[in-house]
């Protein structure tokens, strides 16, 4: 194989042997597993993927968790992906459909507390008023502001 066309693996085993540096130093200071190691500079990677599953499983991850290093297509990006593929939306449409899914759940949960509502539109309806009142009271155009804005 030439320089050129070398892996990153096959690389990275020649600078570790360039530097006289074991695979035991190398797993010590990098805190890699040998045998990621070895899976590494063969290029090995569905042994490198393999144990992420087996180390959430050591760590107590739960097992749906632990299903989604095994199982990609169970990850909420890829269902998401699946999703807009058999619907035919854009990325938009997706996000637009799925936030008013939400709002419905979401209001659904608890009726609006119509308290607060008047609440709301009493402080919108006075943002208006401070809005109209500011406006009101500008002397110059926009352009002028403009050009006094960025000379200072």
């Amino acid at each position: 194989m030439q320089d050129s066309m070398i892996g990153v693996g096959s690389a990275l085993r020649k600078a570790r042997e360039r530097r006289g540096i074991t695979l035991d130093a190398a797993s010590r200071d990098t805190k890699l597993h040998i045998d990621q190691l070895r899976a590494l500079e063969s290029e090995d990677f569905e042994a490198l993927l393999g144990r992420g599953a087996d180390d959430a499983r050591e760590f107590g991850l739960a097992p749906e968790e632990v299903a989604k290093i095994d199982d990609v297509e169970r990850t909420p990006s890829a269902r998401l992906l699946a999703d807009m593929r058999q619907s035919g939306e854009s990325f938009f449409q997706l996000a637009q459909r799925m936030s008013k899914l939400h709002k419905d759940y979401f209001l659904g949960l608890y009726p609006p507390n119509e308290r607060r509502l008047a609440e709301f539109a009493a402080a919108a309806a006075e943002s208006h008023e401070a809005q109209a009142r500011i406006e009101a009271a500008d002397k110059i155009d926009f352009d002028t502001y403009l050009a006094r804005y960025l000379a200072d």
